[in-house]
């Protein structure tokens, strides 16, 4: 059995996410966001079809950004490198 995912419209996501509308959108920006077109979000067919998001995508990006912005403020979080 297959799941889909659920793709909600910009205003839905952005509250989903817990995040403000116009900082999803600046998320998603072709030119200099961290969302992919096509993965984290998808336009519409029309100029003004609402855009859609993969509200789990989008969410599991935003965690690893926010883990890898912690270790970069405290290092003493840092995982350890193991050398093998």
């Amino acid at each position: 059995m297959s799941t889909q995912r659920e793709w909600l419209p910009s205003p839905l996501a952005a509250r989903a996410l817990g995040i403000s509308l116009r900082t999803l959108k600046r998320y998603g920006n072709p030119d200099t966001g961290f969302l992919i077109p096509g993965v984290h979000w998808a336009a519409g067919p029309y100029a003004n079809s609402p855009t859609c998001w993969d509200v789990e995508a989008c969410r599991a990006v935003l965690h690893h950004r926010g883990i890898q912005a912690r270790q970069e403020m405290r290092p003493e979080l840092r995982l350890p490198v193991v050398a093998k």
